[in-house]
């Protein structure tokens, strides 16, 4: 008998600390504080991976460098990628897994959208894997023996499994009671003035939305990419063709006649990167990111008279007069280390000075910053017709 006490003690000290593990959400969708209880399988099957065309534009890490992709026309890449419904494995990036939304918790996503409950949970009305006796009873409390009693206001379910709320009035389509006389929408549906309606992200354009992401295109739209056109000619991803010639781009997106798509868009905050989704921009090498914006990078610094306006070239004074290698002084003036020497707009060592003067490339290159440097800092005192 006392052995029996000290069991029953261990369980109910167990089962308490077990709950607080866990926040208070939607009725039976369990999250936890420490770990979200979900795991992905990763395939290795080849209907999990496929091969698409990527704007080439995602792939340019140089300011100045010119992209030349590989697919169909040379704006595309060709890209070996997670087909649709699946995902990047977290440890294995070349692998990918199905992708069930983050709504698997507690279960093991084994296709897209497919969910199957762990050991001691159970799939309720809105398919979230909750506990079962003897593991736990949300809303309810469970017993040695593996039965439940569920708490005023909810009632077993039809399986004997878990506790579901009671709604006095039954709920409406597409629509679940989640809490004591409380119905709710399920998940992929929002509430309108004409009830739970399904949601489709993005939106169908030429088509209407019968279920979850799932558009039935009217008269003689073309479905590309879940979504109804009503002309084929543009590729308008991430928008809507109007006409033969015109695509209506998704809030966040701007037209590119290059790749006939829509291009995420950073306005003029990404000269010196390129923009990977609406406001989010990947600044190019030797750049970093400030703010909302690109910026260059001097590994050596300035100065405290001096501000970086390209890779490694500092600008000093008003005139952001240039002096690579070298720092700026009090008077606006480029200052070079010892045995450095001052040209144009360089420090460079008296080796490096001798290539420069006898390398036509690199004679090129210093005239022209030369004829810059005279029209920042003398030219502008003249007129010139």
């Amino acid at each position: 008998m006392k052995r029996f006490f000290v069991i029953l003690i261990f369980v109910l000290f167990s089962r308490n600390s077990y709950q607080e593990n866990y926040v208070d959400g939607l009725i039976g969708d369990i999250l936890f504080r420490t770990e979200t209880r979900s795991l992905t399988v990763p395939i290795k099957s080849s209907h999990s991976k496929c091969q698409k065309q990527v704007p080439a534009i995602f792939f340019k890490t140089e300011l100045n460098e010119r992209i030349r992709g590989n697919g169909s026309t040379i704006h595309y890449m060709y890209v070996e990628g997670c087909c649709d419904g699946y995902k990047p494995y977290p440890y294995d990036s070349n692998r990918c897994v199905p992708d069930c939304k983050d709504n698997c918790r507690n279960g093991i996503c084994s296709a897209p959208n497919k969910c199957e409950c762990m050991d001691g949970f159970v799939a309720n009305a809105s398919n979230h894997c909750i506990e079962t006796c003897p593991v736990g009873c949300p809303n309810g409390r469970c017993f040695l023996n593996g039965t439940s009693q569920c708490n005023r206001g909810y009632e077993l379910d039809p399986t004997q499994r878990y506790c579901t709320a009671i709604c006095n009035n039954s709920c409406g389509r597409n629509q679940v009671c989640m809490r004591p006389n409380e119905c709710a929408c399920l998940d992929g549906y929002l509430m309108t003035e004409s009830g739970c309606q399904p949601v489709c992200s993005p939106d169908c354009g030429y088509g209407t939305c019968i279920a979850p992401n799932e558009c039935k295109c009217l008269g003689n739209a073309i479905k590309k990419h879940r979504i109804c056109h009503n002309f084929s000619d543009l590729r308008c991803e991430n928008g809507v063709t109007e006409s033969q010639y015109k695509c209506n781009c998704r809030v966040g997106y701007i037209y590119d006649s290059n790749t006939t798509s829509c291009l995420p868009d950073c306005g003029d905050e990404c000269k010196f990167g390129v923009c990977i989704s609406p406001g989010e921009c990947r600044c190019y090498r030797n750049y970093k990111k400030k703010d909302t914006t690109c910026v260059p990078i001097c590994d050596k610094g300035c100065g405290f008279y001096g501000k970086c306006i390209e890779p490694n070239v500092c600008g000093c004074g008003e005139d952001n007069q240039k002096c690579k290698n070298g720092v700026c002084n009090s008077r606006g003036k480029c200052v070079c280390d010892e045995n450095l020497y001052r040209y144009v707009d360089s420090c460079v060592s008296y080796a490096n000075l001798s290539r420069i003067v006898t390398n036509p490339n690199e004679q090129k290159r210093y005239n022209i910053e030369l004829l810059n440097e005279f029209k920042n800092h003398i030219g502008k005192y003249f007129i010139f017709n």
